[in-house]
């Protein structure tokens, strides 16, 4: 390209010659790279989007119905058959005759859950060694707090240790049903869980 017209990158060559943004310009080579087969270097390309290529040539579909139909195509992950492709484009093609982008882009959405509902895999975080934190407060009225900072599992350990000590006392005659609090019984649990604690060798 840049032989024949002096630019290297096609979007900067539109800034130029039609004078438009830079970020339209991207959009623009972007789309039509999206709606028509191209070639790159002796491999065949074929259309992302050949449907919405053709009804944007019927002057059915506008820049603001292609885009979404495009990003919503794009995201689909590439083991989906072409068949599903196909199917999907068509939807989103005519629903995109009657809708606006917002509902074009939330039937893309849609279409990319049903097709892939595991989403993509999280990428595996490094490895680091979890933080602990404890400390403790003393409140003016003599009562005390405690701070703590830990990972989900050891939170996870913790409430399961906690919860069957921290269920609703049985009723009885003497003392009716329990009024404690949630907190109050959690709290309750977590001194029983500490002297059971201190009493086990």
């Amino acid at each position: 390209m840049k032989d024949v017209t002096g630019y290297a990158v096609l979007s900067q060559a539109l800034v130029d010659w039609v004078q438009i943004k830079p970020a339209e310009a991207k959009a623009r080579v972007d789309r039509a790279r999206a709606l028509n087969p191209r070639q790159d270097g002796g491999t065949r390309i074929p259309a992302l989007a050949p449907y919405a290529a053709s009804a944007a040539l019927d002057g059915d579909l506008g820049a603001a119905q292609l885009d979404p139909i495009i990003t919503g195509l794009a995201a689909l992950p590439a083991w989906v058959s072409a068949e599903e492709r196909e199917t999907g484009e068509q939807i989103l093609v005519d629903l995109a005759r009657t809708a606006g982008p917002r509902q074009i882009g939330q039937a893309a959405t849609n279409l990319r859950d049903r097709l892939d509902p595991d989403g993509r895999e999280p990428k595996d975080p490094d490895p680091t060694a979890p933080r602990h934190e404890l400390g403790f407060v003393t409140h003016r009225d003599g009562t005390h707090g405690v701070k703590i900072t830990t990972d989900a599992e050891t939170i996870a350990r913790l409430k399961a240790a906690l919860d069957p000590l921290a269920k609703p006392r049985p009723a009885t005659e003497e003392e009716g049903r329990d009024t404690r609090s949630q907190w109050e019984r959690l709290g309750d649990a977590f001194a029983e869980f500490v002297q059971i604690g201190m009493a086990s060798p």
